[in-house]
Order: structure tokens, then sequence, then C-alpha cells
């Protein structure tokens, strides 16, 4: 009994001294590497590995055997991958019936080269997608650990996880688009792609990113992240690819800024971009256009082609292909500092703005309104309405306040070559460069307008209205009647009518009749009379007639 007893605690000792050997150190051997090259080989069975020992290490706790490799090879024809090493665990019980089903597979690669892992991936899978990022691919380093499990058939399940990092790549892109010192990590999932720490120089421009997701639901990948860029001083030929072609008469010289941005976009197979949604924070530090289309030199006589805005905050957004505005800072109208507020929505082409110009430092004139803003003081221009696809402007509202003065037009519709078309309401209250006061109402109703007003000083409105020359016409496929009651009307600077009454008529853009009543300061009634024949010839009647009191 004794000895039955010993053996028995000879063997024990034995069995426990193997176990915790094996637990600890484990055996290496070659015997069962055909074993694991024929799992392996379900991933994709065009990949082959090269092993040297294999490390079984026992685990006893969770009755199952772990299997390392260290420095294995991944071979594809005529092309290898050095990894770092790969791992798996194999239940107890199938490896004692001999059977080696791998329930897991971790492989750890070392540093590869981009174009390498690209190469290799292209035997498995020949794609045009595949052939484009070869040639594009310039540079770069890349290593990932791959975790995969296996069902009770050895296929592949879809909790598999990739992790990996990105370092240094380098892409060109058609010598359009130049993408240096990309460094990032990722995290590949069932159907879902997860960038982080991005930082990278899209075409010189230096922009990084926390996180970028990427999840393909169907045939449909969903995109969603962050993007912000430092502050510098950019190369306007690089920024092409993001400003696109700009017309011939615009002409970029200097842009400096920094920004916040998020943004989803859902893309199909066919790369067919549809929602696109995104919102930036834009710190604009210096914007200056050496060339452009606007003329404002009649209004801002200090204005040049050139533009030059700092410091401006802007914020933009982008919902359902509607584009929304909204900034402002410093413009520079001459060599003068002015403060500029906006606010533009874009819907489908269809422009609505709404902007604040303050000119302190710089004059500002309408000559046909013959108004001129004093030097010394400020004055507040409000400007709201809509630009529409066929470049009709509609200015909602207009509204220019200097101290005492004010301008407001409502509804004032513009062709595309800036000819009034049409308007709703016009107020006036201003001296104008003769130093005399304007105050009048110009109200519509229907096709016709009524003028009623204590005073406007009419010289500069009636020499544009009977010119031929047709720059100074300001009207355009007009045809309207005007009917006119203003207690004090200016001919010029010193001479004036009283009780002015009547009305005039405008024909394709000039004025037709004319019919007017008024009494001059010496007591003597004006009655004038403009018409236009049948043979466009324009006949004048004046009378002069003295009013007995």
């Amino acid at each position: 009994m004794k000895r039955i007893i010993k053996i028995l605690i000879i063997l024990i000792i034995t069995l426990t001294t193997i176990v915790i050997y094996l637990s600890i150190y484990g055996i290496k051997t070659e015997k069962f590497n055909n074993e694991i090259i024929k799992n392996v080989s379900k991933v994709n069975k065009k990949i082959n590995l090269s092993l040297n020992e294999v490390n079984y290490l026992l685990k006893p706790l969770n009755f199952s055997i772990n299997i390392s490799v260290k420095n294995p090879k991944i071979l594809l024809e005529d092309k290898s991958l050095d990894l770092r090493d790969v791992t798996s665990n194999i239940s107890l019980k199938s490896f004692i019936n001999n059977q080696f089903s791998i329930d897991d597979l971790k492989i750890s690669t070392k540093e590869i080269q981009i174009k390498d892992l690209i190469s290799l991936i292209r035997v498995i899978e020949g794609s045009p997608q595949l052939f484009v990022l070869d040639k594009i691919a310039k540079e770069g380093l890349i290593s990932a650990n791959i975790n995969l499990t296996f069902d009770l058939n050895g296929e592949i399940k879809k909790n598999y996880q990739i992790n990996g990092t990105i370092k240094k790549a380098k892409f060109n892109i058609f010598n359009q688009v130049k993408i240096d010192n990309l460094n990032l990590s990722f995290n590949i999932s069932n159907n879902q792609l997860t960038l982080r720490k991005i930082k990278t120089n899209f075409n010189s421009v230096k922009l990084k990113s926390s996180l970028i997701k990427i999840e393909k639901k169907k045939d449909i990948f969903f995109v969603d992240g962050n993007l912000a860029n430092e502050e510098q001083n950019f190369d306007i030929s690089k920024l092409k690819p993001i400003l696109g072609d700009l017309p011939n008469n615009i002409v970029i010289e200097k842009i400096d800024f920094n920004s916040t941005n998020t943004f989803s976009f859902k893309v199909n197979k066919k790369l067919k971009l549809n929602d696109l949604k995104f919102e930036t924070n834009l710190n604009l530090r210096h914007f200056q256009i050496i060339k452009n289309p606007l003329n404002l030199k009649p209004f801002l006589p200090n204005y040049t082609e050139q533009i030059k805005l700092e410091d401006h905050e802007i914020k933009i957004k982008l919902r359902k292909g509607t584009l929304d505005i909204k900034g402002g800072g410093d413009i520079y109208i001459g060599d003068e500092l002015e403060q500029f507020s906006y606010s533009i929505i874009n819907d489908d082409g269809k422009i609505t703005f709404d902007t604040k110009l303050n000119i302190r430092k710089n004059p500002l004139i309408i000559n046909f309104l013959d108004y001129k803003k004093k030097k010394e003081n400020s004055s507040e221009i409000l400007l709201k309405g809509i630009y529409k696809k066929n470049k009709e402007l509609i200015f909602k509202d207009i509204s220019i306040t200097e101290k005492n003065n004010q301008i407001l037009i409502k509804d004032l519709l513009l062709s595309k070559n800036f000819k009034i078309k049409d308007l709703d309401y016009v107020k006036l209250n201003y001296r104008n460069k003769n130093d005399l006061l304007n105050n009048l109402e110009l109200k519509k109703n229907k096709s016709n307008f009524s003028i009623n007003g204590k005073s406007f000083d009419a010289t500069q409105l009636i020499n544009n209205s009977m010119s031929d020359d047709e720059s100074t016409t300001i009207f355009e496929n007009f045809n309207s009647k005007f009917d006119i009651k203003i207690g004090t009307a200016y001919i010029n600077k010193n001479d004036y009518t009283k009780n002015l009454a009547g009305y005039f008529t405008f024909k394709n853009n000039k004025l037709d009749k004319l019919n007017l009543a008024s009494t001059f300061s010496n007591n003597k009634k004006m009655n004038l009379s403009i018409e236009t024949n049948n043979q466009n010839e324009t006949v004048t009647k004046f009378s002069l007639s003295l009013i007995h009191i």
C-alpha cells in the first residue's frame, strides 16, 4: 500500500513538474508546422507561411495550448513579407485527438513598406483600385496587429480586429494632389474602418484629425470625422485643387488662415458622393485679392481692384445642399481700414445675403442721388437681398445711415447690367452735395408710383432721365407712371419751386410724358409739359403766369 502511495506521489510530482515546465517554458518543435500552415491558408488559399521552430505553451487553466512563432514570413508567389510573430490557441482536447483546430490567430507585423504590402495584396486580389493605389503610393511604412477567431468549421468569424499604424507615407495623385508625411493609427473591424491621430501635409497645407470613421452598410459607405489645419501663409498655386479654377478676372495673391472642421457624407461603390454635411470654424488672418471684377469706384472713390481682409471669424455650414456662411472682420478700402460683416446662404444657386459695412474714413458717393458722405462722419451700409440664377439681383433692403442722413430702399430689382427694373419703396432724408434737404417717400401702387415729400433736389435725376447717353440711364425695361407731390423742389442750388404737383411717365427707360405745375418764390405759377410725339420728337410746353393775391 505504501508503495502504491509512493508511486502515486511520484507520478503526481512528475506530472505537476511537466505541467509547470510546459506552462512556463513550453516546447519547441517543427512537427505541427504543416497543420499551422494549413489553418492559416483558410484566410486565403494563396497565402503560405515560412516557419522556424514553433513554441507550444500549455495553458492548463483554459485547457488550451498557446502556439507562437517568431519572425515567420508570408509567401505569395515570388514575394515575401516579414512578420514579427504569429500566435494562436488550440484546445487541449483537439490537440490530444490530433484534430489541431485553431480557435484564434494573432499576427503582428514588422514595419513594412506600403508599396510592398500593396504589391502583396494585388497578388491575392488584382483590382483596378489597387493598381491605382500602387501607382500613387510613393513612400511610407505600415505595421499591424491582426486578431482573428474561427468557428467550429474553421471559418473566420466576423468579430476580427486589425489595429496598426502608418508612418511617413507619401502619395502623389496625378501631380495635382500631394500628400506628404502622413502618420495615423487605424482600426479595422467588420464593416468599419476607424482612423485616429492623423497628421499630414496636403499640398503643403498642414492638416490633422483626431478621428475619421468609415462604416459600410449594405453597398453604402458612411464617412464622418473632423479635420483641422494650423495657421500658415499658403502657396496659392498649391491650393488650386481646393479652390478650383478661378475666373480669369479674379487673382488671389495671399491667404493665411486656420480652421477646425467636422464633416460627414455617404459614398457608393462607384464613388458617387451624397448627403454631404460639414461645419467649419475659420480664422482668416489675411486674405488678399489683387484683381477682381467688381467696379465699386463710382461709389467708393478710394476703391481699387485689390481687396484685403484681415482677422475674419467665419462659420460655414453645409446641410442638404444649402451652404451657409457667416462672418465678419476688417476690410481695407484703399489704404483705410473699415468694418465688414456678412451672412450668405446659397440654396441651389439662389444666393441670399445680409451684409453690413461700416465706413469711417473713406468717402461714399451715390451720383444718381447726388449724395456724398461727409469725411468726418461715419456711415453704415446695410444690404439684404437675393441673387438669382438668371443673374437678377433683388435688394430686399438697402439702408444707408450717416448721422442725421438716411436713405432707405426696399425691393429694388436690378438687371444683370445693374439697371433698375423695379422697386417698391424709397425713403430719403438726407442733405446732398449742394447741402439741400431731400425728404420724400416713393411708394409703389401696382405698376405705378407715388412720390410725396417736403423737399427734393431733382437736378441730377432730371438730367439723367432726359439724357440720351445710355451710361447715365439707371433704368431697364422701365415703363411706369409717377404721381408727384413735393412741398419744395429745387431746380438748382439757388432756384426752387413750391407745391410741385403732377405726374411723369417713363417709356423704354426714358421720360415720355411730363405734366407738372408749381409756384416760384416770386409768386409766378409754372406749368411744364413734355411729350414725345409719333415721330419720336420731344415737344415741350412751358408757361409762367403771375398769381394775384
